[in-house]
């Protein structure tokens, strides 16, 4: 691994900790720390009066005991349900985008 990537990963640490921009994140009734972002809610698609689009992104920590999440299937964050948009690992986090459905 060339130094750069080293760094970033030890970055991680700093970034995804408690006392600085990570908070508990309970998935499927399991406790991680992580980040979570809730973009713009810019809808991309409209069916039969329900929007669907990206409204919450998680960051993790890689980590062997994480599973990969798949595209479409339900995961409770904290009490609220969403569907799986993507998931992938990125230099050392572990990202899974969600979308909830809201009927309009």
């Amino acid at each position: 691994m060339s130094p750069f990537k080293e760094m970033l990963r030890e970055d991680l640490n700093t970034f995804i900790n408690i006392d600085e921009m990570g908070e508990k994140v309970v998935i499927n009734k399991k406790e991680y720390i992580g980040i979570l972002e809730h973009p713009d809610r810019d809808f991309k698609e409209e069916y039969e009066g329900i929007s669907e689009g990206i409204s919450l992104i998680i960051y993790l920590k890689e980590n062997p005991g994480i599973s990969k999440k798949r595209t479409g299937k339900s995961l409770d964050v904290n009490g609220k349900v969403y569907t799986v948009n993507d998931s992938y690992e990125e230099e050392g986090l572990y990202v899974i985008k969600l979308s909830e459905r809201i009927g309009m």
